[in-house]
């Protein structure tokens, strides 16, 4: 048994030295809370979760108001069962982005807890069905960057043994978008995958264009082409 003993909540408002930008939105700071668990045998373990600059404040306020106070007398080691414990309390604000996040925080610090208890690194502690994943970055594609300064990131992502990368996309221009793709196509290869993400920005009539001029630079995959609420009249 892993009984609750407390948690500790922090808040760090962490500033990027390069403003980032994607379709819909400046990367302008990552509020993060990162949280503590300790259990009564004084094991620990870290979680976090961040924002885009803004309701950084609201996840602390649920954590600490409505969610950590709810984990007074349970076992550290019921994990599905204190997501399922927590996500009841506070149905009436699901499904949203405050609670997921929040839930993030606990999910990963208990996760972390345990592997600290047990010595175990994460992929056997869920169940060991693999000892290595391909892994892609995410962090060079962003949509202030120059076509150049894109291949020259995806070529060091290649050489440090990554196996693809994400771009942002969604330019005014289609073609600008076109182009910024080809030319990391064409510094990468045609085995290397290469994912863009649209950051929720467009409509319907507009994906469909757009995804067909994407098509022949060979994507793997087109995250978030639509708004995460359903377009009216579109059923899934």
């Amino acid at each position: 048994m892993s009984a609750f003993a407390h948690a500790e909540l922090y808040f760090v408002d962490l500033t990027p030295p390069v403003v980032r930008t994607d379709a819909i939105q400046s990367f302008v700071s990552q509020e993060t809370p990162i949280l503590r668990l300790t259990d009564a045998d004084g094991a620990t373990g870290t979680g976090n979760t961040y924002t885009i600059g803004a309701g950084g404040s609201s996840i602390v306020a649920l954590l600490n108001d409505h969610l950590l106070p709810r984990l007074q007398g349970r076992d550290l080691e019921d994990i599905e069962a204190i997501g399922h414990h927590l996500t009841r309390a506070v149905n009436a604000l699901t499904v949203g982005p405050v609670v997921a996040l929040a839930m993030a925080a606990i999910d990963t610090a208990l996760w972390d807890l345990r592997c600290r208890r047990t010595g175990m690194p994460l992929h056997k502690a869920v169940g060991g069905a693999r000892n290595a994943v391909p892994v892609y970055t995410t962090e060079g594609g962003w949509l202030h960057l120059e076509p150049q300064a894109l291949v020259d990131d995806a070529l060091a992502s290649k050489a440090a043994g990554f196996q693809g990368a994400k771009v942002k996309l969604g330019k005014p221009s289609i073609r600008a978008d076109v182009d910024r793709l080809a030319a990391v196509r064409e510094a990468v290869g045609p085995a290397w995958h290469l994912m863009v993400d649209a950051n929720q920005a467009f409509r319907v009539d507009e994906v469909i264009r757009r995804a067909a001029a994407y098509e022949q630079v060979g994507l793997t995959w087109f995250e978030e082409p639509l708004p995460a609420d359903p377009p009216r009249g579109v059923t899934a």
